[in-house]
């Protein structure tokens, strides 16, 4: 309901284990500095991508409604 009342319209959690992680054979792998690093990267990265993606729609969507206004 919050993010309604706040309009967002894209919320994310974003978890980690401080530990590690097991692939698929159960072989436990522990997380390093280079790999939390990593992380942050692709974090940043996804969301920089998103913002461009949602630039370009709010763009298209008001070259819309200039097209529908000019045709009226």
């Amino acid at each position: 309901m919050l993010s309604k009342e706040c309009n967002i319209t894209n919320c994310f959690t974003f978890e980690a284990s401080f530990h590690g992680y097991f692939d698929q054979e159960r072989v436990n792998y522990e997380f390093t500095e280079k790999s939390y690093e990593e992380m942050g990267k692709r974090l940043v990265t996804c969301m920089f991508e998103l913002m461009e993606l949602l630039e370009g729609e709010n763009k298209a969507k008001k070259l819309r409604e200039v097209e529908k206004k000019r045709k009226r």
